[in-house]
């Protein structure tokens, strides 16, 4: 189906080609598209369980048996999960150690501590992330995400750039694609608004102490560290 340019435009990719100015859109799936990517995924998840492949629930044993991951490890990502759940309960009731209602300054100090427990509880899920692919659910996952790609990666007059996933496959590496697969990301998962509807940063959102790109910000806009310098 063709897809006007107008209706497009927040998804239209411009590249250049042999000189040459090229233009692809990315559209949202539709409904029969995704059911259509969930059964090529089933067949992917079949397979790769009769081939052996780890469960994601496995994937922690598997680590420390390559000595990538240990017990400490796991144990202190548990810790960081629970100080962040803890410190995010205490932000939304605004009480301090005290019982007090807590001041700007203190819910301030709090929001920047789980941000920090957050990032360095990312660092500990990105050494897992790495080898997510080794996994069932990792390998389904990423199989239906390329398959919704070679149906809706659309050229400017909105008929399919590929005729299947293996097509997709050969020119995933160009930029152009990738960048338009992050679009399609964007419209799937919703990822650009992630960072910013954080508990800890809709509350320094609300606060005008982060800016609408999540930075650090003073009462006059400029742009801080986490002491406010």
């Amino acid at each position: 189906t063709n897809i006007g340019r107008n209706k497009m435009s927040t998804n239209r990719i411009t590249y250049t080609k042999d000189g040459k100015e090229c233009v692809i859109l990315v559209k949202k799936p539709t409904h029969s598209q995704l059911t259509e990517a969930n059964l090529h995924a089933a067949a992917i998840f079949n397979r790769a369980r009769k081939t052996g492949v780890c469960l994601r629930n496995q994937i922690d044993d598997w680590l420390e048996e390559q000595s990538v991951w240990s017990k400490e490890d796991r144990q202190k990502v548990k810790e960081l999960e629970k100080s962040i759940e803890d410190k995010i309960e205490k932000l939304k009731n605004g009480k301090n150690e005290n019982g007090e209602n807590m001041k700007l300054s203190e819910a301030r100090k709090l929001a920047l501590e789980i941000k920090m427990e957050r990032w360095r509880y990312n660092i500990y899920q990105l050494q897992k992330r790495t080898y997510d692919a080794y996994t069932v659910e990792g390998q389904t996952e990423n199989a239906r995400f390329d398959f919704i790609a070679s149906l809706c990666i659309l050229d400017e007059e909105g008929n399919r750039l590929f005729k299947n996933v293996d097509e997709y496959y050969e020119l995933a590496d160009e930029p152009y694609i990738n960048e338009a697969a992050g679009k399609l990301a964007n419209i799937l998962f919703g990822n650009d608004s992630y960072e910013i509807n954080l508990p800890e940063n809709k509350f320094l959102l609300k606060y005008k102490l982060i800016n609408d790109k999540g930075e650090l910000i003073d009462k006059n806009g400029n742009k801080v560290n986490f002491e406010g310098k």
